[in-house]
């Protein structure tokens, strides 16, 4: 990439140390990509997200390959610390929270 873009990526990288640095259109996409990446470097195949999300969150997992499991929010839609810890973690990639 040139321009505004390649400016923007160098800037990134420098900022933090990176040496590689991947700009999205969208969030969705970022996410999907982030979650395919840990998914490949754990050899698990499973995304927890809370059950009371935007369905963009559950749409990347599954473009991720991912099997989604849905964990429960508390009266403040946080993830449902009592609800996590029920939950087997062995085929787990990722935990989404929002």
């Amino acid at each position: 990439m040139t321009g505004a873009a390649g400016a923007l990526r160098a800037a990134l990288a420098t900022r933090f140390g990176a040496h590689h640095v991947a700009l999205f259109a969208s969030g969705r996409e970022a996410l999907r990509v982030a979650m395919r990446v840990f998914a490949e470097r754990g050899g698990r195949d499973e995304a927890v997200i809370p059950a009371y999300t935007c369905w963009s969150v559950a749409a990347a997992a599954v473009a991720a390959g991912l099997r989604v499991r849905l964990v429960d929010v508390d009266a403040r839609g946080r993830i449902d610390l009592g609800a996590l810890r029920a939950l087997p973690l062995e085929r787990v990639a990722c935990v989404v929270v929002s």
